[in-house]
């Protein structure tokens, strides 16, 4: 009789996890989240969301495992809850598909990458070369933007969008050219909602650091002045349909960062500032 009051009350109460195994999952999941941070600096080009969501998942899978004592639970209540996560996979899915389908024609001049990743013909809108003494159009293959030099000045152009993205990944100028960049907002939203900028900073210079310190600073359209000796050059903030141009000269060989500090975005608007 006893032994079955007991059985009845673990069945009620469930599994009770020890201290030191929640201890050791919470463990886990401060290192992952370090981890998370660290990854965020580096540049994997196409494989980024893959490593993001890599990591997202382990995290996600010891919540579920053990804080939420999934691990513990019936078969059927796992089978259920797996069902449902590959279901919401499956409409994501579907989604992007569908996004990727008709991105060409809601963001202009993203043709030519789509085309590109469909195995078409690259068609890229600009040249990709810098001769001396020639008039020669900007160029961007594959994310990487080089200049155009024209009367002695490296031409550049980057575009942002009302999905957080930039055109370019990394630009690439000339070691000590003047540099005459110019960023155009091509969404349709106001600054105060999906604003941009492009702030370059100097080599060295941690762009986590600045993205975060930047959220303070709105009234300086989020410019922190005290940590303008981090900044090599930078936009006014826009909103769609706007456009800025920058003039500023190229440090020596080297490389730094290059990203939007408007609240949220620095994490995905970033990119790579080359000079050689």
């Amino acid at each position: 009789m006893s032994d079955s009051r007991e059985s009845s009350e673990n069945a009620a109460h469930g599994h009770v996890s020890s201290v030191g195994q929640l201890l050791g999952i919470w463990a886990a999941l401060m290192v992952l989240t370090v981890v998370t941070v660290a990854v965020a600096q580096l540049h994997f080009g196409v494989f980024n969301l893959l490593v993001a969501m890599a990591i997202a998942v382990v995290k996600g899978s010891l919540v579920v495992l053990y804080f939420m004592h999934m691990k513990y639970e019936t078969p059927f209540n796992a089978i259920a809850f797996v069902s449902s996560l590959l279901f919401l996979a499956l409409f994501i899915a579907v989604t992007l598909l569908d996004a990727r389908e008709y991105e060409p024609n809601v963001i202009p001049g993203y043709a030519p990458v789509i085309a590109q990743a469909k195995g078409a013909p690259a068609v890229s809108p600009q040249t990709a070369t810098v001769e001396h003494g020639a008039s020669t159009a900007a160029g961007e293959i594959d994310g990487v933007v080089r200049g155009t030099l024209v009367d002695g000045i490296v031409k550049v152009e980057v575009t942002a969008n009302d999905l957080m993205q930039f055109s370019a990944t990394t630009i690439e100028v000339p070691a000590g050219a003047t540099v005459e960049l110019t960023l155009k907002h091509i969404g349709s939203q106001s600054k105060e909602v999906m604003g941009h900028n492009l702030v370059i900073l100097v080599e060295g210079e941690d762009f986590m650091a600045y993205g975060t310190a930047a959220v303070a600073a709105k009234e300086f359209d989020y410019i922190p002045p005290d940590l303008n000796d981090q900044v090599l050059a930078h936009t006014k903030l826009l909103g769609g349909g706007e456009s800025d141009t920058i003039t500023f000269t190229a440090p020596g060989p080297g490389t730094s960062d290059f990203l939007c500090s408007f609240p949220g975005h620095f994490a995905v608007m970033k990119g790579k500032f080359v000079t050689k």
